[in-house]
């Protein structure tokens, strides 16, 4: 599959049905590197540590 990009800009909120997208979006790319997020809001930074996603997504 191709690289993926998230811009998380003007988004300051991700609730778990989120969570549960950027997770399909990882796994849907084999190589973790080709998944990137940009642009995130400290709250949503706050939600992906909290939850161990930032271990996940580069």
């Amino acid at each position: 599959m191709d690289d993926k990009e998230l811009d998380r800009e003007k988004m300051p909120y991700l609730s778990s049905a989120g969570l549960r997208v950027l997770l399909i979006m990882r796994k849907s790319v084999k190589d973790s590197n080709c998944f990137k997020i940009f642009h995130i809001q400290p709250e949503v930074e706050k939600i992906l540590k909290m939850t161990g996603f930032d271990m996940l997504l580069p």
